[in-house]
């Protein structure tokens, strides 16, 4: 193994061990981990992350003439993207996995909540620039 493929390794280690010790402090319990949905989580993120950077800077590319990002440390592609993006990115599918049961709370019923009450401070608004409170004066 190279130099470069150890300190991708430990600095991979690290990352997750980061991302579970937060998630542990977060709950204050330790997390039940299941490996496949874990994994299903770090390789879907860590693919699109890194697709997604190539594209986003290609397109910015092409429409600019220059690049929006250049990364210099063990670059990839280009310089579009870097052998320690797919460990970040990982890492943050990894922290997905783990609070993924909060996301869970945004049931639809909540999700109509924070709709109606969105609706309810534009109307409010709205209200307020008809009747010149705003300095509106129609």
């Amino acid at each position: 193994m190279t130099p470069n493929g150890i300190r991708l390794l430990i600095f991979g280690v690290i990352c997750v061990v980061a991302v579970y010790i937060f998630s542990c402090l977060y709950y204050r319990r330790l997390q039940k981990i299941d490996l496949s949905i874990a994994l299903l989580y770090i390789t879907s993120v860590a693919m699109i992350g890194v697709l997604g950077e190539i594209f986003v800077d290609t397109i910015y590319t092409r429409i600019f003439g220059t690049q929006l990002w250049r990364y210099n440390f063990l670059p990839i592609h280009n310089g579009y993207t870097s052998q320690f993006s797919p460990i970040l990115w990982g890492s943050f599918g990894f922290y997905l996995y783990l609070m993924h049961h909060d996301y869970k709370k945004w049931t639809p019923a909540s999700t109509y909540q924070v709709i109606s009450y969105i609706r309810f401070v534009g109307t409010r608004y709205r209200s307020s620039c008809r009747f010149g409170i705003l300095g509106s004066t129609r």
